[in-house]
């Protein structure tokens, strides 16, 4: 099973077997020796692999992205960008797929500074999509994220941000109790879909499927 993770560095290829192999190593080196540094490097290491691994997706994905509309796979293939990558894994969705398209298009266009862009992608991906929402962070609120010693810190200096009045050329996404989803921008209300919350109340994989809807597009519920 740990065969299926496998990264090719030149001509090697390192599988998780590898790794769970070396890390084997660490371990049998601290029990019989008691050196913890083998350990230390080791950790940092992971550490270090974890968060550029996160870094390196979303800039494969946005270069991917720009090279599918810039060659017109759409036509080419009769496939949307979306659905390839589905075919590839299925741990993507249109959510994350756009929120790492939306990392790296940040950190291309300086919108994050050096310290945003060392944070681990979980904090990144929360502060693409405050400001995807239209939302805007002011400079002491820039450098308390610079600063937060944790996703839950991160996220909180994020909500507290939003308890302010977007601008007003914000679109906002709003779930009525009857189920209809209006959207509001510039004092002026579309009408743009529904949600079946009738039957949700008695059937578990719609209730699930509103609920995953709700918590990756940022709708607010009345």
């Amino acid at each position: 099973m740990n065969d299926i993770v496998r990264f090719q560095v030149e001509d090697k290829i390192i599988t998780g077997s590898d790794i769970l192999n070396a890390i084997d190593n660490v371990l049998e080196h601290v029990r019989e020796t008691g050196d913890l540094s083998v350990a230390e490097n080791a950790l940092k290491s992971l550490m270090g692999i974890e968060k550029v691994s996160g870094v390196a997706i979303a800039k494969l994905l946005s270069g991917l992205h720009k090279w599918w509309d810039d060659t017109n796979q759409d036509t080419l293939t009769n496939d949307t960008f979306d659905d390839w990558i589905y075919s590839v894994s299925d741990q993507f969705n249109s959510t994350y797929i756009d929120r790492c398209i939306s990392i790296y298009q940040k950190q291309e266009s300086g919108t994050f500074s050096e310290r945003i862009m060392s944070r681990p992608i979980k904090d990144q991906q929360a502060i693409a999509g405050h400001l995807d929402q239209d939302y805007t962070l002011n400079k002491a609120q820039w450098r308390e994220l610079e600063r937060a010693t944790s996703n839950a810190e991160v996220l909180a200096i994020l909500r507290e941000a939003k308890g302010k009045q977007p601008r007003k050329s914000a679109l906002l996404l709003v779930l009525e109790r009857d189920g209809s989803i209006n959207g509001y921008k510039e004092g002026k209300k579309y009408f743009v879909g529904y949600l079946n919350l009738k039957e949700a109340a008695t059937e578990e994989t719609i209730e699930k499927a509103i609920n995953r809807i709700v918590k990756n597009t940022g709708i607010q519920i009345k």
